[in-house]
């Protein structure tokens, strides 16, 4: 006659059935802390890199029409100047916050016609910006628009800024200097461009 001795069912206990759910909670957040902080890299790095493209931009901008312009003014005093005639940077204002041009179809004869940059200081906690105006100078800066993003802060001269050399002539060279502070959620990062813009006839500069 056989016999027959029941055996034990093996599987887990409960102390062991706890330390594996706990383990596998603690892999699954290690894994969604990682997707989220890459998720925010990746979000801080997209914005700063449209800022960084918002400013190449605008430096192009600035460039070609100065390049493609004629009697470019550099302001010495950014309030009360008309932009009717040539004026270089020299001296104590070798550094300007506004420059002033007449663009490639613009009527030297017409003063409300003209391509105008300046460079606001902040205050207040507000961040200084680039801006633009295609009607000319305006005392009171409603003509001016702002071409630089709002989580920038554009320094103020001599930081940026602008110098104008050999404009006796309708063409000048011109340097442009734009530095400042990108910043988003916690995050900065400088920037400071430079250029030079030299005019089309080469012998305006010899």
């Amino acid at each position: 006659m056989q016999h027959f001795t029941p055996t034990a069912k093996n599987g887990f206990s409960l102390i062991e059935a706890m330390i594996a759910i706990a383990l596998f909670v603690t892999i699954v957040m290690m894994g969604v802390n990682m997707l989220l902080s890459a998720s925010r890299t990746h979000k801080v790095t997209q914005v700063m890199r449209a800022a960084m493209d918002s400013l190449n931009f605008a430096m192009e901008d600035m460039s070609r029409n100065v390049r493609l312009g004629s009697d470019v003014h550099c302001f010495t005093n950014p309030e009360t100047h008309t932009v009717d005639v040539a004026q270089g940077c020299s001296g104590a204002n070798a550094s300007s916050s506004k420059l002033a041009l007449e663009g490639l179809y613009g009527d030297p004869s017409v003063l409300t016609d003209q391509i105008a940059y300046v460079f606001v200081q902040g205050s207040g906690g507000a961040n200084g910006y680039l801006a633009k105006s295609t009607t000319g100078n305006c005392a009171n800066g409603t003509c001016f628009k702002a071409i630089t993003p709002s989580d920038v802060d554009v320094n103020f001269i001599p930081h940026s800024g602008f110098t104008v050399t050999c404009s006796a002539t309708t063409q000048a060279l011109v340097e442009i200097r734009l530095a400042g502070t990108v910043a988003y959620q916690g995050h900065q990062t400088d920037f400071d461009l430079q250029t030079s813009v030299s005019p089309r006839d080469q012998n305006v500069c010899p």
